[in-house]
């Protein structure tokens, strides 16, 4: 885990989300807040986020539903939630 404070992890972690990288750095990042912030909703959402940008199907449901029982009602929670949970492959049009 990585031993900040939760100022300087959440700065991180908005960088990273503006920047799209939802990769392994995001993901310790936001696993380290919620360890500390155990309550913190976005953490948890952005958590979730990253196993799916990863494709780690099993791993999001748990972090979002943490995130929702925390606020049932963050958009970004639900409709992860609600994404299928292996998107299908693209196809150009023909």
């Amino acid at each position: 885990t990585m031993s900040t404070d939760v100022a300087t992890l959440e700065r991180r972690a908005l960088e990273l989300v503006k920047s799209s990288d939802f990769g392994p750095e995001a993901t310790q990042v936001n696993a380290a807040i919620v360890e500390q912030s155990p309550h913190n909703v976005s953490a948890w959402t952005r958590l979730g986020r990253c196993h799916l940008e990863q494709r780690d199907w099993a791993a999001p449901g748990e972090a979002l539903r943490k995130a929702l029982a925390r606020n049932p009602t963050p958009p970004a929670a639900t409709n992860l939630r609600r994404a299928p949970p292996h998107p299908a492959p693209h196809r150009p049009a023909a």
